[in-house]
């Protein structure tokens, strides 16, 4: 798995759940500071500032929780569905009788497998910007078409016929 599909489906949500938690508990201390601390200063209850200051420490709350439940749901989609092959993408073959073959679903439908024969390498006397070796290859390419629609199939002679 390359490191920028590990960042994105793992790394990621995973901080965005540590930064909820962490801002929750943030926001309880700053709770527990004002019910406890501030009224052994002498701090009074008052509807005007208390209802404000409570809905505000609520809705907060209630933020912080959604952005918690849809990172574990991201995190939890991850593990359990695969994702889907697109269109026109390799699909690794698992038989090795099918090994070095290629897979392709091609947007008008049909499936088709590309296999490439090596039939000679030669290095060329050039170098790559960098200084790697630059190679002439020959090789051919075998096709196989696997399935295709109905409608991209040649017709019988016999239906023709009559």
């Amino acid at each position: 798995m390359k490191a920028t599909a590990i960042i994105v489906r793992w790394i990621l949500p995973l901080t965005i759940v540590a930064f909820a938690g962490v801002a929750v508990i943030t926001l309880l201390q700053l709770d527990t500071i004002v019910n406890n601390t501030l009224y052994s200063y002498g701090l009074t209850f008052n509807d005007v500032w208390y209802v404000p200051y409570l809905n505000t420490i609520r809705t907060t709350l209630a933020m912080m929780g959604l952005i918690a439940v849809v990172a574990i749901a991201i995190l939890a989609a991850t593990f359990f569905f695969k994702a889907t092959k697109k269109n026109g993408t390799a699909q690794e073959n698992g038989s090795p009788k099918d090994r070095h073959w290629n897979t392709y679903k091609l947007s008008d439908g049909s499936t088709i497998r590309i296999k490439t024969s090596l039939k000679g390498v030669k290095r060329l006397n050039t170098y790559t910007a960098d200084g790697k070796p630059v190679y002439s290859v020959k090789a051919d390419n075998m096709v196989e078409v696997v399935d295709a629609p109905r409608q991209l199939m040649k017709p019988n002679e016999e239906s023709q016929d009559s």
